[in-house]
């Protein structure tokens, strides 16, 4: 008796086992899955934030941040530009920054600890500015400009922590 309750109990952890190494790949994938990325709503999970976006600043730091999460979104009226400046120290994980064309297409911007300026040529059309991760932990500051017709409003979703 005491023998099948050993194999019943050793079955079930190995099944468990199996179902969580099946999850965590699936996260992993999230992560250069641009299909998913380029879509208009997103998903993530946070185990810590603090901190957020305030109008076209970006300050925060997070723990076991894994998924795809909009920052802001910019409705461009004419051709014009789009400046982010960005830094981020990430002390561990998988992290990037990415632009979100209107037609859905995924450009990254900034990856890992990076401090840095990008300049982009935009057409008229709505843009989204995304964070992306893998199990990452860090911190992150970052602004957005623009020049030309253009409204850009704080993804909701994300808010502040």
């Amino acid at each position: 008796m005491k023998r099948k309750i050993a194999v019943c109990f050793m079955v079930i952890v190995l099944l468990l086992g199996l179902m969580c190494g099946c999850d965590l790949s699936k996260q992993e994938s999230v992560y250069t899955d641009y299909s998913k990325i380029g879509g208009d709503s997103d998903s993530f999970s946070y185990s810590y934030c603090n901190g957020g976006t305030e109008n076209t600043e970006l300050s925060m730091t997070f723990e076991g941040f894994s998924g795809y999460d909009t920052l802001w979104i910019i409705d461009a009226k004419e051709k014009g530009t789009l400046t982010v400046d960005f830094e981020s120290k990430i002390d561990s994980g998988k992290f990037k920054v990415v632009l979100v064309t209107p037609n859905r297409e995924v450009k990254n911007l900034f990856e890992q600890s990076q401090k840095d300026s990008v300049t982009i040529d935009i057409e008229k059309g709505r843009y989204r500015i995304k964070i992306v991760g893998h199990k990452s932990k860090g911190e992150v500051t970052g602004a957005i400009k623009t020049n030309g017709d253009m409204e850009i409003t704080e993804a909701e979703a994300f808010g502040n922590w």
